[in-house]
This record gives C-alpha cells, sequence and structure tokens, in this order.
C-alpha cells in the first residue's frame, strides 16, 4: 500500500522596502567663468562703490529642500576690512576692494538667499524644494589712497556642494576709467647772449623752469613724449625755428636733467602721485653745426604729452 503523506510548506514571503529618496538638486550648467577687467574710477576716500557686476546664472532645480556648502579655493584674494559688514578683499597691495556676495531666488515665491562670502572658509548654503537662479554679486571699493590698474588674472572658484556639485570662476583685473593727466603751459623768455660767445661755446643762456602734471589717479604708470610744434617730423635736440624769428645758425633746446631732448623722444616719467607734481626743464641757445650765424631773434615751441595707462 503507498501511503502519501502531507508536509507542511512554509512559505516565507521577501518584503521589499523602497528606500528613501534622496533630495537632489541639479544645476543646468557645472561651470559659471566670471571674467572681466573692472572699469572703476579713482576716489581717495575709502570705501567708495565704485562698480558693480554680476556673474552668470547657475539654475537648480530641486525635488526637495536640501542643505549644501559653499567652498572656496580663492588663493589670489586677502582679506582687508569688512565694508557694510561684508569681508573686503585685495588682490594686490594697491587694488581697489572687492565684496562677493551668493545669491538665489526661487520661483516658489519664497525669499531669496544672500551671503556675503567668506572667502577663508566653508559658507552654509540652502536650497528650497524649487527651482533656484543662483548667481554671484561683485562689488568693488575704494581702499582709501592710491590705487593702479591690475591685469586680469585667475582668482581661483568656489564650489557649490550639494548631492551635485556646480562651480564659480572669477577672474579679474581693474581699468581706470575717465582720467586724465593735466600738463601746464610753460613760457620761457632766455636773456640776450653774445653771437662771439655761442659761436665758441656752442650752446649757452640756459634758464630753468617747470611744467605741473596732475594725474586724477595715483600709482599709474607715467611717460612723457615731446615733439616739435613747428616740425613734427624733426627728431634733432634743437627746434625748428617757429614764425617771428629772423636769426640763423641758431635753435633752442630743451633740457631734462641736464641732457637735450631729442623730439619725437618718449621715456619713462614715474609713477603718478595724485597730486600736482613740478616737472623741471631748462631752455637754452644751441649753434646750428653748418650755418652761417646771423644774429636775430629765435622762437622754438614744443608739445609735451603725458601718456598713462
Amino acid at each position: 500500500m503507498m501511503k502519501i503523506s502531507r508536509k507542511a510548506l512554509l512559505l516565507l514571503p521577501w518584503v521589499l522596502a523602497a528606500a528613501p529618496a534622496m533630495a537632489v538638486c541639479v544645476p543646468d550648467t557645472p561651470l559659471v567663468v566670471y571674467a572681466e577687467a573692472v572699469p572703476v574710477r579713482f576716489v581717495d576716500a575709502p570705501d567708495v562703490l565704485l562698480h558693480e557686476a554680476r556673474s552668470r546664472t547657475i539654475r537648480y532645480q530641486c525635488d526637495a529642500a536640501e542643505g549644501a556648502v559653499l567652498r572656496p579655493m580663492i588663493t589670489g584674494l586677502t582679506y582687508v576690512r569688512d565694508i557694510d559688514d561684508a569681508p573686503a578683499y585685495e588682490i594686490s597691495s594697491d587694488s581697489p576692494l572687492m565684496t562677493v556676495h551668493f545669491e538665489s531666488y526661487p520661483d516658489n515665491g519664497d525669499e531669496g538667499l544672500e551671503t556675503s562670502l567668506d572667502a577663508l572658509r566653508d559658507n552654509p548654503w540652502y536650497f528650497p524644494a524649487a527651482g533656484s537662479e543662483m548667481n554671484v554679486t561683485l562689488r568693488f571699493y575704494s581702499r582709501g589712497g592710491p590705487m593702479r590698474p591690475q591685469l586680469q588674472r585667475s582668482l581661483g572658484a568656489v564650489t557649490v556642494i550639494g548631492s551635485s556639485t556646480a562651480e564659480f570662476r572669477f577672474e579679474v583685473g581693474y581699468e581706470f576709467q575717465g582720467v586724465t593727466c593735466a600738463l601746464s603751459d610753460a613760457n620761457v623768455v632766455l636773456d640776450p647772449i653774445a653771437a662771439e660767445y655761442l659761436e665758441a661755446a656752442g650752446s649757452g643762456g640756459s634758464k630753468d623752469f617747470t611744467v605741473t602734471m596732475n594725474c586724477g589717479v595715483p600709482g599709474r604708470p607715467v611717460s612723457l613724449e615731446i615733439v616739435d610744434a613747428t616740425d613734427h617730423g624733426n627728431m634733432t635736440d634743437i627746434l625748428a625755428a617757429s614764425a617771428g624769428s629772423d636769426a640763423q645758425g641758431v635753435g633752442v633746446q630743451i633740457l631734462h636733467k641736464g641732457s637735450p631732448l631729442p623730439m619725437g623722444i618718449t621715456w619713462a616719467h614715474t609713477d603718478s602721485t595724485g597730486a600736482i607734481e613740478r616737472i623741471p626743464f631748462s631752455a637754452r641757445y644751441a649753434r646750428i653745426p653748418g650755418e652761417t650765424l646771423i644774429p636775430g631773434a629765435i622762437q622754438g615751441q614744443a608739445v609735451l604729452i603725458a601718456n598713462y595707462y
């Protein structure tokens, strides 16, 4: 006889539990670069706003609220002082000062978020469960005292670290705008000189004079250029005779630091001080070789040009 026994069948059901979804904030681009030689004006007083600029935007879409971190990786900034409760930084000891402000504007109607960046440590950040437009505003201030133009250079970046990462990168320089160096006119009347003395000595009758220069910005490299007003193509160190001259065989030389200046020459002067500067020159008679010396009146005119950047 066949015996059939029943065995219990134990069913072990698998319980599948869904893992909790992580909050995800996705940027529409991984990188934004702010690169500009910033146009500023010179202001002697400290902490005057010179320029404000805004970076391009990174748009975040977050399916849940999320905390994040702004991590500076900036080596080109040095902290100087706070301006309007924000840390202000220099890129050199004679640059304007800069503050960095991160901003976010959600599209769900919530209030926007703004913080001034502390470039020396991590900064907390927050994304709401919505889309957000995030950018950086840079504010540039007078430092008080001399400033000079700065070549555009890389300052590093700030990385936004959350469930995803994105980066704001900075390249900044400075250009001073709307500033001139004013030069004064100078009239020099030389005392009469004997033809016999000039024939023997070759030059004489020197008289000192000064030209004043006033540049609006201190610390700007200035070069000076001199040209003959009567003959722009003159490259000698004797001015061409201008209208009203009747002497021959003699001309006028302009000297700087004891040496005659060839016309058309450009030379480095110094950095501007931001105040009135007096530049010393002298003028004298000079015998023109190969020409017959005929007494009379001689006049010459030169134009002095200040070149700066």
